[in-house]
């Protein structure tokens, strides 16, 4: 993205040419013992951006560098997830990928009852069509549990279910 940002390429047309979702970009100041850390989020499918600064006082330049790169991707990961979320509900259901299924699949489980009941079909489906596929597997295990503690389900299959799904070979 450094060698993109010198050629004045903008954050949309960097993400096409490294076919890339999102492009995180920033500066570093340096006000006397203190770093000023301004961070970007792009979405490079559309223009929203997210900005924030985060300040350090820089005692260790390598601690300093791994605890900047932390909080960046702690300040941006909620963001993604909620625009990924957002994508996959506005999509038909038998048109999504493994990453949308799983996205839809956390709406239902984080929304009422009804809806919560309705998520492990997604889950389902993204491990079918991405078998590697981590998360899915523990949004699968963790609706199992849901069934158990909620009563929806047998509490022995269901128990069954999802030490089964999280024991999954995962991958990502």
């Amino acid at each position: 993205m450094f060698a993109l940002h010198e050629r004045h390429i903008g954050a949309e047309e960097a993400g096409r040419m490294l076919n890339v979702g999102y492009v995180v970009s920033g500066s570093v100041r340096s006000h006397g013992k203190r770093l000023t850390v301004s961070v970007e989020l792009a979405e490079t499918r559309r223009p929203d951006r997210l900005g924030g600064d985060l300040h350090q006082k820089p005692d260790d330049a390598f601690l300093v560098l791994d605890e900047i790169g932390n909080r960046i991707v702690a300040s941006i990961a909620g963001e993604i997830e909620t625009n990924e979320r957002n994508r996959a509900i506005l999509k038909p259901p038998n048109s999504l990928d493994a990453w949308e299924s799983h996205h839809r699949g956390l709406w239902h489980m984080y929304c009422s009852t009804n809806r919560k009941r309705a998520s492990p079909a997604f889950f389902q489906k993204a491990v079918q069509l991405d078998p590697t596929f981590a998360r899915a597997y523990a949004g699968l295990s963790f609706t199992h549990f849901q069934n158990v503690f909620q009563g929806w389900a047998k509490r022995e299959p269901e128990i069954d279910r999802a030490f089964e799904a999280a024991a999954k070979p995962h991958s990502r």
